[in-house]
């Protein structure tokens, strides 16, 4: 299992996927989504973070320091990395639910390493 834990896993000054998630050895963890103001899907996880509006506040601070500002959230979920497989599910009780398909073509785009499954 690859861990992420100075330096998140994120291509944002790539600028053709815009994930920044920090894996961790827990069984899941949670995951928000947003629209940056530049019009692009952005997703971020922190396995520290234990609440969606609370991975958004940080993940607007983080974001922002790379030039990136929130325009709105689009949902939160659950994701989990087993070996080379991203599981991805769930939907957040604070921001609700994802758009499924948005977040599947963001990971995929950010981790082409990884299988990313919609459970």
């Amino acid at each position: 299992m690859e861990t992420f834990n100075e330096e998140p896993k994120n291509n944002l000054e790539s600028k053709t996927a815009f994930a920044d998630i920090v894996f961790s050895d827990a069984k899941s963890q949670k995951f928000i989504s947003f629209k940056g103001k530049d019009g692009h899907a952005y997703v971020a996880s922190y396995p520290e973070i234990q609440f969606h509006m609370n991975m958004l506040m940080e993940a607007a601070k983080r974001f922002k320091e790379k030039g990136v500002l929130i325009d709105f959230h689009k949902g939160g979920g659950v994701l989990r990395l087993v070996d080379d497989t991203l599981f991805i599910g769930g939907r957040s009780s604070q921001l609700k639910d994802f758009d499924k398909e948005e977040v599947t073509a963001v990971l995929e785009e950010a981790f082409p390493n990884l299988k990313v499954i919609l459970e």
